[in-house]
Parts: structure tokens; sequence; C-alpha cells
């Protein structure tokens, strides 16, 4: 049974709105409301999945819990420290807590600097190890990562996608943090290569006692790393549910329709897919009532039920397995 003391980050009403400007004084004309009123908890040492469609706020989150953005409205605390209240000195010292694996394993990485003077680097700055030992901290982590030591010295190009994806890795455990934002950290590899960086995240978890917020869209990969499960559409939350729970007893109709796309791994057996018609209304427009109700499979079904869905603003409400549900048709 998880209490308060287990929550890492805490995540309250979290909005992000980003200005539409145009004219040639570049007036503000609207809104992006990228994420849209967003709560959850994360506890310690969990892994929480947050899946959805391209452009439906998860990445947005993962930037706003860093600082990388700062948010429009709501707060977000880690470790019981409100981000949004710290200064920049004392936002470096979280952020030795708080790192970062980016989709893009060559882009986030430096093409001018060796893979030795990235890590050591981090090292420096954040003050790890004494300097003497910084060489041996810089074996250590390519140990760890499975990289051969004598690679130190070799550049971003000269590594495949799946090497530059481990360090990147390293770089995150190289400042000891207890949190890491994996932004679809596996989206870009080879599906081999896929299976060892994720078997290798978990195998650190272990280690280090690692807590994961792991942003995919790939779900047969998220039902495997995780622990918990976020479904977001259009900047809100639409379910969130343990990972079993909400493959097992899907809920709300969104999550049904992405769960029905994962490709079944069986020849011989049929998927049910749901085709949700129509397009994925505009963040700077978004739909009356409940976001999804415009492509949902239950609304259409009946005129009064859209009217419903239409007119008011589903809650997200949790049921006795602590499985929560934002629909007005679906209960917990």
């Amino acid at each position: 049974m998880k209490n308060n003391n287990d929550i890492l980050v805490q995540v309250n009403n979290l909005k992000k709105y980003f200005p539409i400007r145009r004219g040639f004084f570049s007036k503000i004309s609207g809104h992006v409301k990228a994420v849209n009123d967003v709560s959850f908890d994360l506890y310690r040492g969990e892994t929480l999945g947050l899946v959805g469609e391209s452009g439906c706020g998860k990445t947005t989150v993962g930037r706003l819990i860093l600082r990388l953005l700062d948010a429009t409205e709501g707060t977000i605390t880690f470790e019981g420290r409100d981000l949004s209240q710290l200064d920049k000195r004392a936002m470096r010292k979280i952020r030795r807590e708080m790192q970062v694996i980016f989709q893009d394993p060559y882009s986030s990485l430096n093409p001018r600097m060796t893979v030795g003077n990235m890590l050591t680097e981090a090292l420096k700055v954040h003050k790890i190890v004494p300097k003497i030992d910084v060489q041996k901290e810089v074996h250590r982590l390519m140990d760890i990562v499975g990289l051969p030591r004598a690679h130190a010295s070799r550049y971003p190009h000269e590594f495949s996608g799946g090497q530059r994806q481990r360090i990147g890795i390293a770089r995150a455990l190289s400042v000891r943090p207890k949190l890491i934002i994996c932004d679809e950290a596996v989206s870009a590899l080879d599906v081999s290569i896929q299976a060892q960086v994720i078997n290798l995240l978990r195998e650190l978890q272990k280690e280090f006692g690692l807590t994961y917020l792991f942003i995919a869209h790939d779900l047969s990969v998220v039902e495997y790393i995780s622990d918990r499960v976020i479904v977001m559409y259009l900047g809100k939350i639409m379910e969130i549910a343990d990972a079993a729970e909400l493959y097992k007893n899907t809920l709300h109709p969104y999550s049904e329709a992405l769960l029905s796309a994962v490709p079944i791994p069986d020849p011989g057996k049929k998927s049910n897919r749901i085709v949700l018609k129509g397009d994925i209304p505009s963040p700077a427009n978004p739909p009356s009532g409940c976001a999804f109700h415009p492509r949902c499979q239950v609304a259409m079904m009946d005129e009064g039920i859209q009217e419903e869905c239409a007119g008011k603003i589903p809650e997200l409400i949790s049921g006795s397995n602590k499985h929560f549900v934002a629909c007005h048709q679906r209960t917990p």
C-alpha cells in the first residue's frame, strides 16, 4: 500500500498553454492547450508509462516536470519541494536528481565531444567524485551500460543508434539521479535493440533504485516495462491504472482503440481493430465536454449520450482497485 512518503513527484492541475501570435505586431490571437489540467503522482522506484497519440501533450508533461518549460498553471512538487518556487541556483541542485533520455540518441549528443569528455563534464560540474577519480568513474559508467572502455575516446558519429542511446543512459546516470524521464527512449531503435535497451533500463532500476516516467506510443513496450500507465488525449488524462489492470480491463473507449491497434504476434489470431473516425481536434480549439467525444465509438451510438459527453467535462474517478477513468459512460 502506497502512502505520501512514497511519492517522489506530485503533479497537480498542470496546464501549459502556448500563445498563437499573428499579424505584424505578433498579437496573441489564441492559445494551444498542450497540457490541460493534468494531475498524477509518481511513486519512488516505479515505472510510470505515459502513452497517447502524437500531439497529446505527453512530451510536454515531461519537459514541465524537468522545468525545461514553465507551467502556465498548476504545481509540480519533487520530494515535497514546489519546483515553480525555486530560483536558478536551487533548481541547479535539483537537476542532479532529475535527468532525461531523449528520443534521438544522435542529436542529443554533442558531435564535437568524445564520450569520455561528455561524461567527464557532468562529473566535474556537479562534483560527483574527486578529480582524481573522474576517469575511473567514466570507465565505471561505460561498464554499467555495456560499452567498452576504449570507446571513451570516440565521437558520437562512430557509434550505432543503440550504442548512442547507451551513451545517453550513461550520461543520465553520471549525476546519480533519482528520477529519469525516458522521452520515447527506444522508438528510434530497431526492435532487437529496443529489447536490449529496455532490459538495461530495468536492470539499472533494480540496481540503483531509479524512478522512471516512460513516455512512449508503443503500447507493447509500455506494457512490458511499466508498473502503472497513464493514457492521455488532447492534453488531458483519460485513464490511469496498473499496467496489468489496464491491459486486462480497459475502460475508456480511447484506451480500447489504442490497444486494438497493437499488433498480435500470432498470424492465426484475428484482431478486433477499432478504427477511429475523423482527425484529432486542434489543441488550440478543443471540443467542449469530453475532449474525445467527437471520435468516440460509444458517444456516436446514441444522440443523448453524445449530448451528455459534449456538455460536461468528465472527472477522473477512481475505483476500488485504483483504476481511474474520465468517462461519463464508463465507471471503474
